[in-house]
């Protein structure tokens, strides 16, 4: 990964942090935008958190993240009341993707999400846009198991 070459954009990511310019790069792609200039690095992260950047991401990827009716995807689901507003159209478009499937009828969109699961997204991201491969993978796993 290249190094990042503009000013500092979050007050809580300083320089001198290993994710520095990994948070710098995400935010100049528009993948993570924080709030208010805060990234919160410490945070844990929801699992509809991670759905509005995995749409981010895929709408880079060339993905095509639009939805019609997010009711039509969401409905099919328990907890879909559950679901913050700013996060519908993202995590309606992780299901109609096949990035999320759910598990028991359940999205969970406010339980934070595991390692595992943000792993399992990024493997079918990578695979939606075609630029994983089995091998890819499982390099990526390990990464992420072991950050």
């Amino acid at each position: 990964m290249r190094d990042y070459q503009g000013a500092q954009v979050f007050s809580d990511v300083d320089e001198d942090k290993w994710y520095y310019d990994a948070v710098s790069i995400a935010h100049e792609y528009g993948i993570v935008i924080g709030n208010k200039g805060i990234f919160r690095p410490q945070d844990k992260i929801s699992r509809q958190e991670a759905m509005v950047i995995a749409v981010r991401a895929m709408a880079l990827a060339g993905i095509d993240t639009s939805v019609d009716s997010s009711g039509a995807y969401l409905d099919k689901f328990a907890d879909s009341d559950e679901v913050s507003g700013w996060a519908r159209d993202s995590v309606a478009s992780c299901i109609k993707n096949r990035i999320i499937f759910g598990s028991n009828n359940a999205l969970r969109p406010q339980d934070n999400i595991s390692r595992a699961e943000a792993s399992i997204i990024v493997k079918r991201l990578l695979n939606k846009a075609g630029v994983c491969n089995l091998l890819q993978f499982f390099v990526i796993n390990i990464f992420i198991l072991l950050v």
